[in-house]
């Protein structure tokens, strides 16, 4: 089995920096604006030059008999997933997502994340800075009798600080103990900023509290201490917040009198979270592999298009709306397998993060949004120096 990963190396970077970026770019207010058709040739000229890049990256560790045998039938069995979805929903990021997952086989996880860090870091801050200047468009949402908010130079409020949780997320991984108070500080000042422009209630608290947490473990030092004997909770955490979220928005009655107070409450919290996601279960249904959907939310892209307003939030119920059953069963076994080997390896800054993107997910469509969440990619990569040793033949045992 060769070691030698140069070429596959440089090979993915690029692919990843022309993918990541592209796809932050489409969620900018100035790609939603732009009536160019030369706009749609570009998106998929760099999404499919991405996907040739991955795909060389597979083949020549094929070649180089890379792929332990388990290792490559969980990759093949993903990406048959994948593809069989894609042909129900016609969602090629799929296509894509499985590629990348297969290429990014024996890379570290720290090499993917500041990857995704620099290039989500730079769309940000670069949209961000231009929008406050009057360079780029900083639309504002504005409805009635509400606070201002502000798009940031994004296609819609909430693209800036999700962008922005991930981006931190990414960066404590980065730092884990090294982490001074000063940097949480400078983190919470962006987060307060973000929430003053855009009005974010949600992503502005879930972001205050992972960096009080993890600005609270660092402090004392205490690693964790208290938290390692959860393990068999963290391995399950996956599958029991998806299937609680599924069956919350199942029993959700909107007629019951007797119950309305209540679910008006919680659904007021989460913004009608739950009125849109129940409502896309009705309408929709829930497939075995997916199905064609128009998602029209408010975003400047959804400016214009036809119907009414059926944008589901949630990753869970969207995921189930969109790909499936079996794509959602196999994107918990990915946050599953992370799990298992974050514990195993006692790096509960993982854990935690991982845990923290399953949360936000609950309010997000993130869960497999590999654009700035490369966290379900981990599954398979080293995690810190582990060797990742599955199965000591190749994939190029079983043809020879």
């Amino acid at each position: 089995m060769s070691t030698d990963r140069t070429i596959q190396n440089r090979l993915f970077d690029i692919g990843w920096v022309i993918f990541a970026a592209t796809q932050l770019i489409t969620l900018t207010a100035w790609y939603a604006l732009n009536d160019s058709p030369f706009k749609v040739i570009a998106y998929k000229g760099s999404l499919g030059v991405s996907c040739v890049l991955f795909a060389a990256v597979i083949i020549i560790n094929l070649i180089k008999r890379v792929y332990p045998l388990k290792t490559f039938i969980c990759y093949l069995l993903f990406a048959i997933v994948s593809a069989v979805s894609w042909y129900f929903c016609r969602n090629t990021l799929l296509l894509a997502a499985a590629l990348l997952f297969m290429a990014a086989y024996e890379l570290s996880a720290r090499r993917v994340i500041t990857l995704s860090a620099l290039v989500t870091g730079a769309v940000l801050a670069v949209t961000v800075i231009l929008s406050e200047l009057g360079i780029a468009e900083n639309f504002l949402f504005n409805e009635a009798g509400a606070r201002p908010r502000w798009g940031l130079g994004f296609s819609w409020a909430t693209n800036g600080p999700t962008v922005l949780f991930f981006f931190v997320l990414q960066y404590i991984f980065l730092r884990k103990s090294k982490m001074k108070i000063w940097e949480y500080v400078i983190l919470e000042a962006v987060n307060v900023y973000m929430f003053i422009r855009t009005d974010t209630n949600l992503p502005f608290l879930l972001m205050t509290v992972l960096l009080v947490f993890f600005a609270v473990e660092g402090a004392f030092r205490n690693h964790w201490r208290a938290l390692k004997h959860l393990k068999v909770l963290y391995w399950l955490a996956p599958l029991l917040i998806c299937v609680f979220t599924i069956v919350l928005y199942f029993i959700v009655d909107l007629n019951s009198q007797t119950l309305t107070a209540i679910w008006n409450k919680i659904n007021s919290a989460l913004n009608n979270r739950l009125i849109y996601g129940r409502i896309g279960i009705m309408d929709y249904g829930i497939t075995m592999f997916g199905q064609q959907i128009e998602w029209i939310g408010n975003t400047i892209a959804s400016d214009g298009a036809e119907g009414v307003y059926n944008y589901v939030d949630c990753s869970y119920i969207r995921i189930l709306l969109d790909n499936g059953i079996v794509y959602l069963a196999a994107a918990i076994a990915l946050y599953t397998r992370l799990m298992v080997r974050a514990v195993k390896k006692a790096d509960f800054w993982l854990v935690f993060i991982a845990l923290l993107t399953l949360a936000h997910s609950f309010t997000e469509p993130r869960l497999m949004e590999l654009t700035f969440n490369v966290i379900p990619v981990l599954a398979f990569l080293k995690l810190g120096e582990e060797p990742l040793t599955y199965d000591k033949r190749s994939i190029g045992a079983v043809f020879t």
